[in-house]
């Protein structure tokens, strides 16, 4: 009996950011062609006792009724593009649950590779002899304005043999393409907005005559290829791109991989219903694992930290079900053997994992629909998490709720070094130059984190070294008064003096001026001028009598921005919890003479 569609109870969950499950989601297309041709997709919580939910594809908007034959999920877990046999191939946004169908000339029945920064998505075409090579980018701007994760056809490259298969060495931007014995590196610009045509053919070298699916070792270094007719596995230079040994397994090999962390490779015989585990180490098969020999072993994926092996069994009738097989890693035992009623004609899987951080430099995750986090550097594996709050600290003075989500974000994850924390604010949101990207510090309170602002993808980053409660606010700048060169009249300025130019900063009965973050002041473009042990310049006392204590800070003269035309100057900076400050006084400019006593130091 098939799955109902996923439920609107889990769709509410997700609008509302609860956050990614910890545990594996596996993913697999269906094509139920006895039940008037429909196609979903199945999803698999392996968390949740393997419980499933379908979601019924869709093209234009419509149902599709067209055989799904294959399928690549991004590195980010964030999105998953489905091969049809008819139809383009199809996007569907794991977050939003969304599908749109992403245009193109060719349809993709070969595998679909994501580049390592999950910004494009390469679908092979095998058409005969020749074969097709299709770029689609994510993350582009488009007239109709900024959408997270929205594909666009960039164009088709045209390859010279039948390719089917292709991957990406770990860091590599070169892709490999395999089929019919012809093995092709493309070479491709990772830059977004480049168009097909940048793409180099770097490479095309014979195989065997039955050379197909192929997989990496860890560093890039081996490239695995399966014989089909051979019942071999080829391992070859992935840099010479020679033949270094062949290695014997079960009948008709076909889809194979290296988990993470695992000095193993596993090689799925389609034709013998067993999966071969060979040691990278040794290049020798340690162990072979029995699924069943009515079973037809489809496709094998793996767990993020590489503990879990997941094989996709099917039948070749629909008198049986298919399976969803959990293999242990470390010790190679079938953990169990999930049925998946009502699904047939099966042939891929993927792993879904948001929230997973691996180990290693600039690691990204996106652990929630408007969330981004890279990490610099991680040093142990774990889990990163952006949960919703709905009671967050209150906003202080100077910052407004820009309508958006506030995530308290959190990471199991040993890393050290900065992180950049990214969030996509809501497109209605007006003044977008004042949006900023505000992060809860105990004790200061809510801080201005913001280092970069896309307003056309509405997207605000920062930067900070340590994880909490984070939202995406306006920063309206304080206004303080100021007096430049105090007590005197007029307030004049002579340029190229050598002793600085005294700024009084005014407290009041709501600005304390010891708030102020020296090091970010600047007057008309200057900056402050330090100490001998490198401290800013600054004296407090009050200068204008009202009984508040003041901040007079010295400015270097050589640095400004005026001319002797220059009526007014402005003071600009931070308080210590980001918010920006501005201030301005009139100024009389002169030019710094010679016999003039201010040009020489004091």
């Amino acid at each position: 009996m098939k799955k109902s569609l996923f439920s609107s109870i889990l769709a509410a969950m997700l609008l509302v950011g609860i956050p990614a499950f910890a545990a594996p989601i596996v993913w697999t297309a269906s094509n139920d062609y006895d039940n008037n041709n429909e196609s979903y997709l199945l999803r698999i919580d392996t968390g949740n006792s393997y419980s499933t939910s379908t979601f019924r594809v869709t093209c234009y908007y419509i149902e599709c009724h067209d055989p799904l034959l294959s399928m690549g999920i991004s590195p980010d877990s964030s999105k998953i593009v489905v091969g049809s046999l008819v139809h383009h191939p199809i996007f569907f946004d794991i977050f939003d649950q969304s599908f749109q169908t992403m245009g193109g000339n060719f349809v993709s029945q070969g595998d679909i590779v994501f580049s390592p920064d999950s910004t494009h998505a390469f679908t092979l075409s095998p058409n005969s002899s020749s074969g097709y090579l299709s770029d689609f980018v994510f993350n582009r701007s488009t007239n109709e304005g900024a959408k997270p994760f929205l594909p666009y056809y960039q164009g088709s490259l045209s390859l010279s043999h039948d390719i089917s298969h292709g991957a990406f060495p770990n860091g590599n931007s070169t892709l490999y393409v395999n089929g019919g014995g012809q093995l092709q590196l493309v070479k491709y610009s990772p830059e977004l907005y480049q168009p097909l045509y940048h793409f180099d053919l770097v490479a095309d070298v014979a195989t065997t005559t039955t050379g197909e699916n192929i997989a990496f070792s860890a560093n890039g270094s081996k490239l695995y290829v399966s014989e089909h007719a051979g019942n071999t596995v080829t391992v070859m230079n992935a840099t010479t791109l020679l033949n270094t040994n062949s290695i014997g397994v079960g009948a008709a090999p076909g889809k194979l991989g290296i988990p993470n962390g695992v000095n193993k490779l596993y090689v799925l015989n389609t034709g013998a219903g067993t999966v071969s585990v060979i040691s990278t180490a040794t290049e020798l098969v340690t162990n072979t694992i029995t699924i069943g020999a009515d079973k037809d072993l489809e496709d094998i994926a793996f767990s993020h930290d590489g503990t879990r092996a997941y094989v996709l069994s099917g039948h070749y009738t629909t008198t049986g079900e298919s399976e969803l097989v959990v293999i242990d890693t470390a010790t190679d035992a079938v953990l169990t053997a999930v049925a998946l009623p009502g699904v047939f004609y099966t042939h891929n899987i993927v792993v879904e994992e948001k929230e997973y951080t691996a180990s290693g430099t600039q690691v990204t995750v996106q652990p929630a629909a408007d969330v981004q986090t890279i990490f610099s550097n991680v040093s142990a594996s774990g889990n990163t998490t952006a949960t919703v709050t709905t009671t967050p600290p209150q906003l202080p003075s100077g910052f407004a709720d820009a309508g958006g989500n506030y995530y308290d974000i959190t990471t199991t994850a040993t890393h050290t070094g900065t992180t950049t924390v990214c969030l996509h604010y809501p497109t209605w949101v007006s003044n977008e130059s004042q949006i900023a990207l505000l992060h809860y510090e105990s004790p200061t309170g809510w801080v201005d984190r913001t280092t970069s602002l896309d307003t056309s993808q509405n997207v605000v980053c920062g930067e900070v070294s340590s994880l909490s409660p984070f939202t995406a606010a306006y920063s309206y700048p304080l206004s303080v008064g100021i007096d430049i060169v105090p007590k005197k009249t007029p307030n004049k300025i002579v340029l190229h003096s050598k002793n600085g130019v005294p700024v009084a900063i005014f407290g009041s009965a709501t600005f304390d001026v010891t708030s102020i973050n020296l090091e970010t002041l600047r007057f008309a473009g200057a900056a402050t001028k330090h100490e001998g042990n490198g401290s800013v310049m600054v004296k407090y006392k009050d200068v204008n009598n009202d009984g508040r204590t003041d901040a007079t800070v010295r400015f270097i003269t050589d640095q400004l921005q005026l001319t002797p035309s220059s009526t007014a100057a402005t003071l600009s900076g931070k308080l210590v919890n980001g918010r920006n400050l501005t201030g301005s006084d009139s100024v009389q400019v002169f030019g710094c003479q010679e016999d003039d006593s201010e040009c020489e130091e004091d």
